[in-house]
């Protein structure tokens, strides 16, 4: 009777936290800082990007970008001049409130960076060692990963091969780092102190390793399970400590909730300690390990499909392969090699094979689906099935249907829709087709100055988003880098069937026909995709803007005319050639320019929706103001700039 009341107590104190924490996230943030644009603070933690993200706490924790990519240290005081900004979310990506989740408010471009004076705190400068040694290291991609919690130095693509193939979770530190690390420092300290004291002692260490790493989520998780699991000798069950450490850091911060480091850490530790005893009696080695892979692939699987949208189903064999690796070998070495620096080379070349098998298995991708965004409701209803199917098998099979269904979720959807992916100062339409009839997206955008992959970033995401795993045809309308630049790394990292372009052939295009067989050249076409019609409907003319492809379509009773770049002349040319009816959709010509747009052209298609396609405070000062309040007059206007993706469902008229 008395264990009942006590379990029925504590679940009224979960439900009343969650009841908090649901309340706080929904509650406007109150800032410490208004209009300032002076900023005195230290540098917590930085990190390489395009731009040095510096973490400077200052009143409150901000976030600097420094493009001049200066040198820092843990500690260093600075003092900022610039404005506050508020995040931006990206499409797939709610960026404000992951920073949130770091207590990050506001985002600075400095105007002017000052150093003041280096840090004095031993702390801050035993950890600028460390970074230091580790820096001079050809393996410090990987020892960063491993002592700091940090992967921001290990490439992109290979990343990316990780997290295909499920086993990012072993370059992030967290329990089974922590454990493992604990076993070596006790192994170690019993020879010289009695247990007891070498539990505080590794405990102090761990406290200091939570710093070390950032005030990481899942070490702050893993070393507090340890301290309190050692303390309380088993007379508390560890389910008990881990909802309890999981109320106590909502309460702390509720957006903890948008750090993915936190929902993974608590997700499988809680399935792996609710479902111990499928694995806790097995004697085999390799078949625990699939075992334990199996329950936290299940616990993972929402979260996957969530934020990424793709899972590998090989996952927990591939599991059985890598975790003995990095338990056994690779993790034990990291901490040798930062030990004993000779260690280096032989480090360095495990890690380069290492990266080389990822790359095999990821490039095979028989068993990898792409999965539609799923929602807060889809995320609990997964989690509901991964949780019945380890209590009871026979809902392997309704888990397997659901499976089936939403893979190919969107061949039962009859709607249909047109977005303008925010790609910054550049265009990238997508043109979706009722029932996956078709998948049409209509140039690539393309920044010659950056350094990160739109496609990878920004279209690729968004096209796993919508559900998308192929494009029937890709249209380039025109050979300016800000269309067609990202078209290359778009047909490497993603299935194209066809690309349509115009007849001109400047040095990008013929790269692009070099690089892919199946290219059509189009002056005046129309194609037809299983009876939806597109029309090409520009004219000849000797400049690249003016050559776009302009394709005119109507979609379940809906006008709609995407103009590329073109400008006045092709305006005139379509207008006199062709009987345009009012359109219920715009992609205005050349981003809003004045160079478009033209008071004839707009009275006569009357467009009830205007999309602009432009970047934030861009070079070129698009949109026009006069074209944006010319468009006004007909209907509303959309710009991403302002906005992000516009995305617009097309119903029947």
């Amino acid at each position: 009777m008395k264990k009942s009341k006590t379990k029925l107590l504590f679940s009224f104190i979960i439900l009343i936290i969650l009841v908090i924490t649901i309340v706080r996230i929904n509650t406007p943030v109150v800032s410490k800082y208004k209009n300032e644009n002076e900023f005195i603070g230290i540098v917590t933690n930085y990190k390489q990007s395009t731009c040095m993200q510096i973490e400077l706490l200052a009143k409150e924790k901000i976030l600097v970008f420094d493009c001049n990519n200066n040198h820092y240290e843990y500690g260093e005081k600075l003092k900022i001049n610039g404005k506050l900004k508020t995040p931006k979310n990206s499409t797939t990506f709610n960026y404000r409130n992951y920073l949130l989740s770091k207590k990050i408010n506001y985002i600075v471009y400095p105007e002017k960076i000052q150093k003041l004076k280096k840090s004095n705190n031993y702390i801050y400068i035993l950890k600028n060692k460390m970074n230091e040694k580790i820096n001079h290291y050809k393996s410090k991609n990987y020892l960063k990963a491993f002592i700091f919690g940090s992967t921001e130095l290990i490439d992109e693509e290979i990343i990316q091969s990780y997290r295909l193939n499920g086993i990012s979770h072993l370059f992030a530190i967290s329990g089974m780092h922590i454990t493992l690390l604990s076993t070596i420092l006790f192994i170690i300290l019993n020879k010289i102190f009695k247990r007891k004291t070498s539990f505080i002692l590794i405990s102090i260490f761990f406290m200091f390793y939570i710093f070390v790493t950032n005030f990481s989520p899942s070490v702050i998780r893993a070393t507090f399970m340890f301290i309190i699991l050692n303390i309380v000798n088993n007379k508390i069950k560890s389910i008990y400590i881990l909802i309890s450490l999981l109320m106590i850091m909502l309460l702390i911060n509720p957006f903890y909730l948008y750090n993915l480091g936190f929902v993974f850490s608590y997700s499988v530790t809680f399935f792996l300690i609710f479902f111990s005893n499928l694995f806790t009696k097995e004697k085999n080695y390799l078949i625990k390990t699939f075992m334990i892979s199996v329950i936290a692939f299940l616990a993972s699987f929402p979260i996957m499909i969530q934020n990424f949208n793709s899972v590998n189903f090989l996952t927990p064999l591939l599991n059985v392969l890598f975790v003995p690796i990095v338990s056994f070998i690779i993790y034990p070495l990291s901490l040798l090699t930062y030990i004993f620096s000779f260690l280096d080379p032989i480090f360095y070349f495990i890690m380069f094979l290492f990266e080389k098998v990822s790359i095999y298995f990821n490039d095979l991708n028989f068993l990898t689906y792409t999965f539609k965004d799923i929602g807060i409701i889809g995320l609990v209803l997964y989690f509901i099935l991964s949780f019945l199917i380890l209590k009871n098998k026979k809902y392997i099979f309704i888990f397997t249907i659901i499976i089936i269904l939403h893979i190919n979720i969107n061949y039962f959807d009859n709607k249909a829709f047109i977005s303008a992916i925010d790609v910054g100062q550049g265009d990238s339409i997508l043109l979706k087709l009722p029932n996956n009839k078709g998948n049409i997206l209509i140039d690539t955008g393309g920044n010659p100055e950056s350094k990160s992959s739109i496609a990878k970033t920004k279209i690729i995401p968004y096209l796993k988003k919508e559900g998308i795993r192929k494009l029937d045809y890709l249209i380039l309308t025109h050979g300016d880098y800000d269309h067609i630049g990202e078209t290359l790394n778009l047909i490497k990292n993603y299935k194209v069937g066809k690309i349509i372009m115009n007849e001109n052939d400047n040095k990008l295009e013929k790269q692009i026909k070099n690089n892919f067989e199946n290219v059509i050249n189009v002056s005046n076409y129309t194609l037809n995709i299983n009876g939806y019609i597109l029309n090409f409907i520009g004219g000849q003319f000797e400049s690249e803007n003016l050559n776009s492809l302009i394709i005119y379509t109507k979609i379940k009773g809906n006008h709609i005319i995407l103009m590329g770049d073109a400008e006045k002349d092709s305006e005139k040319y379509i207008l006199k050639e062709y009987n345009l009816p009012k359109m219920d959709i715009l992609k205005v010509g050349h981003h809003g320019s004045k160079t478009s747009s033209t008071d004839k052209f707009i009275g006569t298609i009357k467009p009830k929706i205007s999309i602009i396609s432009s970047g934030i405070n861009n070079k070129y000062g698009h949109p026009s103001k006069e074209v944006v309040k010319k468009l006004k007059k007909y209907g509303k206007v959309y710009n991403t700039a302002n906005t992000g993706t516009v995305k617009v469902v097309l119903a029947a008229r």
